[in-house]
């Protein structure tokens, strides 16, 4: 970005406390010419330049800001903005916050609530994590979109809010935040593709197709490494495109998406799309490349896309060989008891009953475990994630593990049960299209054709162009 375009290549005006007075602390625009505060003494060029990185790297998806966050922290140890999108790249999953005593990821964003040396939208993202912190989530995404149209250039609240959408099944609510701050933003705002890119979407994810392609090509063509309109063109091909289409696009972008942050799901799209046009081999080549070798960083999104590939390559015939299940299962039955998201839970749970043969009941210990630690969870907490649980993670992880143990009508009956209430697990279509895939899969092995014609039906409808589900066959 050329330094006069910059929003924040001029200084702040005087920074004004929460009374209305002049502050000794200073105060600088950062990169999307909003004031941030930072504390006397500051080697203020040091901390905006190592911030502004960061900023950067969190709102494009393009490099993890651990480093460059540690390097503004170290100029500016009360850094708060700082500290803000260190929470929000950290920030944890575990949505029912059983141990409120416990720090936490955005402790360091909370507990400034009563500091006055903050300003105005410093301030209201101390209130909006306090809600979040405390379970109150409408709240806090209520008090986080105040923010946004409070200061509808700030793309820090914008991507936090994106985040919190997806995870919380609201994509109606995440485009509609975006649609109604739509007037600030213009060609000419170097963040401009920035937002396209979460706009497209948001689009996308209310099955907006034609607009959400529009807004994300447009992105692309204003700032060619916009990762998140690239994933957005990955999602809408993944549902109204040939895949071939698909694994030329998508190849064609690599070299400007496969050191991101987001690649590991990026060759998870592409590897959806090998699957598709049925060329299991390049599939599981994938697999074994790029998936697997990130399982060893053990952040649990990693284990939600190799059991989600594995699973749909298992519901298509195809042997996946049971070593690659089983360095999941070692990486991660870790987290047997955790439970910091239904989702979280009906993956590992896809590892842990693997193709397993019924006659050998060892195999499905592990995943007894799981169902019996749920069962536990769900009767000594509350709050969203207990929800979640109660109305679909347990009783899909109770079907997945019927039919593990041969019990295919208990199980299609517990899969189809929940159906309706999938959206509320979060997340893209595309990831909860899993979903429909193992009720077909299951209803087939029950011998319940109606199900399973109403499954395939549904994906039909919502995936015209895909050869997979072309290929499955009415009963």
């Amino acid at each position: 970005m050329d330094e006069q375009e910059r929003p924040d290549a001029q200084e702040a005006s005087p920074h004004l406390n929460s009374c209305g007075q002049t502050s000794p602390y200073p105060s600088r625009n950062d990169i999307f010419g909003l004031p941030v505060t930072l504390s006397p003494g500051t080697d203020l060029d040091a901390a905006m330049e190592s911030f502004n990185t960061a900023a950067e790297y969190y709102v494009n998806y393009s490099s993890a800001p651990v480093e460059a966050l540690a390097k503004a922290l170290e100029a500016d140890p009360n850094f708060f903005m700082a500290h803000l999108v260190q929470a929000a790249f950290f920030g944890r999953s575990n949505l029912d916050r059983r141990d409120l005593s416990a720090p936490s990821d955005s402790s360091a964003v909370t507990e400034r609530a009563a500091d006055k040396n903050l300003n105005e939208r410093e301030r209201m993202y101390c209130h909006g994590y306090e809600a979040w912190e405390s379970g109150d989530f409408d709240v806090a995404m209520r008090r986080f979109e105040d923010l946004a149209r409070s200061y509808p250039t700030d793309v820090i609240v914008l991507r936090l809010l994106h985040a919190m959408y997806l995870m919380l099944g609201q994509p109606r609510r995440m485009r509609d935040s975006l649609m109604g701050i739509a007037h600030a933003w213009h060609e000419s705002m170097p963040f401009y593709p920035i937002f396209l890119a979460m706009y497209s979407f948001a689009l996308e994810e209310c099955h907006e197709y034609e607009f959400a392609r529009e807004k994300a090509s447009r992105a692309l063509r204003m700032r060619p490494d916009a990762v998140w309109a690239m994933h957005s063109l990955a999602h809408c091909h993944e549902e109204r495109s040939p895949a071939h289409n698909a694994i030329a696009f998508l190849e064609g972008v690599q070299d400007k998406w496969q050191t991101s942050i987001l690649s590991g799901h990026l060759f998870w799209h592409l590897s959806l799309y090998y699957v598709d046009v049925n060329n299991m081999d390049r599939a599981l080549e994938i697999f074994d490349t790029q998936l697997e070798e990130r399982l060893s960083s053990g952040v649990i999104y990693s284990l939600v896309d190799a059991a989600s590939l594995l699973w749909r390559m298992e519901c298509c015939g195809v042997d996946v060989g049971s070593k690659r299940w089983q360095k999941m299962i070692e990486m991660f039955q870790e987290h047997i008891g955790k439970h910091q998201m239904a989702w979280f839970d009906i993956h590992l749970m896809y590892a842990l009953t693997h193709n397993a043969d019924p006659e050998q009941a060892s195999k499905l210990l592990l995943g007894k475990k799981l169902l019996e630690s749920m069962d536990t969870y769900m009767s000594c907490h509350t709050g969203h994630n207990t929800d979640v649980m109660k109305q679909f993670g347990y009783r899909t992880c109770q079907g997945l593990l019927s039919f593990a143990s041969g019990k295919y009508e208990e199980a299609c009956e517990s899969l189809l049960a929940v159906q309706p209430y999938s959206l509320g697990c979060g997340w893209s279509t595309a990831q909860r299209q899993v979903f429909l895939m193992q009720l077909y899969h299951v209803a087939k092995q029950a011998d319940d054709a109606k199900v399973a014609n109403s499954a395939l039906s549904t994906l039909r409808e919502m995936k015209p162009y895909s050869l997979l589900v072309q290929r499955l066959k009415l009963i």
